[in-house]
């Protein structure tokens, strides 16, 4: 595996961006390198059990700055959820002012609580992977963004991929627009209205096609192609084997 590179560095390197197809897979690195326990959940409910995993924050922390702590923080941070005054509420629900709400259904409000954080006792972090569904994959245009940015200032990417489509994207509809303005004006055919609808899908499919990766780029690529194909053909079968489905690491 190349060095210096975190799993999302290598994905968008490949891809020009980060799909989420890769933050499973990142999250499962993060608990390799030990910056994160991953904890099976099981939760009873009246008509069967569900099980789930809670994702722990230890107390060894990666580099500042780096890939791996932005996935960290965007794993841990509640995001709209923090602002819920989680002390107010449990302060207000031993109020006398609702003491005639049932004890029952205080107990249930109590439970959905988020923990708190600044809470004592509470310094590290924890969160269900269930409660990430609906909001963690606002922060996937971050760590896009910082992974493209790390990448060129490595000098592994030419320009940022987004940047470059934007760019091209702009350019081909100015220039899509003048050319159906500069129609009418000249009179032209049929022909020549087919041919400009034909030049649209092949213009675009090179937009796709203009972000580049470096020299260096172009080798830690290939590099990581070798790597892909070293785990499909001669890997694959062995861990196959000796860690069957039943009984996986």
């Amino acid at each position: 595996v190349p060095e210096n590179l975190s799993l999302l560095h290598m994905a968008t390197l490949q891809d020009g961006r980060l799909t989420g197809k890769e933050i499973p897979a990142a999250i499962i690195d993060l608990a390799v390198k030990g910056y994160l326990t991953i904890e099976r959940v099981t939760e009873k409910t009246l008509i069967f059990d569900t099980t789930g995993y809670r994702l722990i924050e230890t107390t060894n922390q990666p580099v500042a700055g780096s890939m791996e702590q932005a996935l960290l923080e965007a794993l841990f941070s509640r995001g709209t959820a923090a602002a819920v005054n989680t002390a107010g509420i449990r302060k207000l629900l031993a109020s006398p002012s609702v003491r005639l709400l049932p004890d029952f259904l205080k107990r249930s409000i109590e439970a959905s609580l988020p923990k708190d954080p600044e809470q004592p006792g509470t310094a590290l972090r924890s969160v269900k992977v269930s409660e990430l569904k609906n909001r963690f994959y606002l922060k996937i245009p971050d760590l896009q963004k910082q992974a493209v940015n790390e990448l060129v200032m490595r000098r592994l990417l030419a320009a940022s991929p987004q940047a470059v489509w934007g760019r091209y994207v702009l350019w081909g509809t100015i220039f899509l627009a003048g050319a159906f303005f500069l129609i009418p004006i000249f009179e032209l055919q049929g022909a020549s209205i087919v041919a400009v609808l034909i030049t649209v899908p092949i213009y675009f499919i090179f937009v796709y096609l203009m972000p580049r990766v470096t020299r260096e780029g172009a080798l830690v690529t290939e590099q990581l192609l070798g790597l892909k194909d070293y785990l499909q053909i001669p890997e694959k079968r062995p861990l196959q084997f000796h860690h069957p489905p039943a009984n996986t690491p």
